[in-house]
């Protein structure tokens, strides 16, 4: 079985059909990819969609066997699903699952599972990904918040925050690139929500001196773009 890694130019060789005899293959595999880092290792990506394309590059029939796909953002210590295992019978197939993940590199695992016959081959193990703040034709807003105690909400309740909590809360979602839903004014009416994130983040101090002080107001202008 021949694996081609999209991540790098390593090459590796699995013998998974021990002469090509269904009763004596390989019954699980698992394969696992060298760090994805798209060229740019400095640069945090949001990935969108794992997958790997499977083709039986001889003669031999394919039997039936069950692919998962899981992927790693920590270099593999934790491994999390990327969806329900595909089970695939065809000479050729793709598997993918979609993801929503932010993180400089991305590891893929493949775990195939046996039910019956031959596998076809591992072709290529792949990732999709978008590189942050690229420009690209997206949704985006730009508005005010105020960091402020006793803020009064679109709903008319007080928001149980002070001003300090709401400025280290948005220092955190645009620091660890967070990804947040947001309901825009004509939610009532169009019931749309959307995932965004925070590329844009000017903090104003009107009283630059009382910031340390309880209930100092700061303004924040910030910007929006939709994934």
């Amino acid at each position: 079985m021949i694996v081609w890694e999209d991540a790098g130019s390593e090459l590796m060789y699995y013998d998974m059909d021990s002469g090509r005899d269904s009763a004596t293959v390989t019954p699980t595999f698992t394969l696992d990819t060298a760090l994805f880092d798209a060229g740019e290792s400095d640069r945090a990506k949001y990935w969108r969609q794992i997958g790997v394309e499977l083709a039986r590059a001889d003669p031999a029939g394919v039997g039936e066997w069950s692919f998962e796909l899981h992927y790693s953002t920590d270099g593999g210590a934790v491994w999390t699903p990327a969806g329900a295992a595909t089970s695939v019978s065809a000479a050729t197939a793709s598997v993918k699952q979609s993801i929503a993940v932010t993180s400089n590199f991305l590891r893929v695992r493949l775990i195939a599972t046996q039910v019956s016959g031959l596998p076809p081959f591992v072709m290529s193990v792949w990732a999709e990904y978008e590189t942050l703040n690229e420009s690209v034709r997206r949704r985006r807003w730009q508005f005010k918040i105020a960091a402020a105690d006793k803020v009064v909400t679109r709903d008319a309740a007080l928001d149980g925050r002070n001003g300090q909590e709401i400025r280290n809360q948005l220092w955190d979602l645009f620091t660890n690139v967070q990804t947040v839903t947001f309901r825009d004014v004509d939610y009532q009416t169009t019931l749309s929500e959307r995932s965004v994130r925070i590329i844009g983040l000017r903090e104003e101090w009107h009283k630059p001196a009382d910031q340390q002080k309880i209930g100092a107001h700061a303004t924040f202008d910030v910007t929006i773009v939709e994934l």
